[in-house]
């Protein structure tokens, strides 16, 4: 009989994201929401207390990956159907409250030029490669347009 595995934290100070404790070499098993079920009200107060865990761990690593995985989680979550104990309150409890921290974080910082420079960033990586194929492109059909010498048979 297989010996049981229990879930561990990945972050010590973040609850919801886990794995099983028997499967550290692989990226397997990794749960990004990992909330109980409970009914609404209880999973929202559970919702908040995630967001304070996810929000302060974004704080003190730069990998926003982390914070964008279990926001796609979250919604999954809250899109799932059925009714009675789920998921759907601690979604809705942390997915409003990431709301209001931004809400709060846009009343009391100038976030415009962070994300002129993001647009501006992306932008450069989309132009590019576009630039370099016309470049290729120009060389090659300047190449092609060289004359050859006659060709003997």
């Amino acid at each position: 009989m297989p010996a049981a595995t229990s879930r561990v934290r990945i972050y010590p100070n973040v609850s919801c994201i886990t794995r099983d404790s028997a499967d550290w070499s692989h990226q397997t098993n990794v749960r990004l929401f990992d909330v109980p079920e409970e009914e609404y009200s209880d999973g929202v107060l559970t919702g908040v207390k995630v967001a304070w865990e996810v929000i302060r761990e974004s704080a003190t690593t730069a990998d926003h990956e982390i914070t964008r995985s279990v926001v796609q989680a979250a919604v999954a979550a809250m899109s799932a159907p059925g009714s009675g104990p789920s998921r759907k309150g601690a979604a809705v409890g942390f997915l409003d409250s990431l709301c209001m921290v931004l809400r709060d974080a846009t009343m009391a910082w100038d976030f415009r030029p962070t994300l002129i420079k993001e647009i501006q960033a992306h932008e450069e990586f989309c132009e590019t490669p576009l630039r370099e194929m016309k470049h290729s492109n120009a060389a090659f059909i300047a190449a092609m347009s060289e004359p050859r010498g006659s060709i003997q048979i």
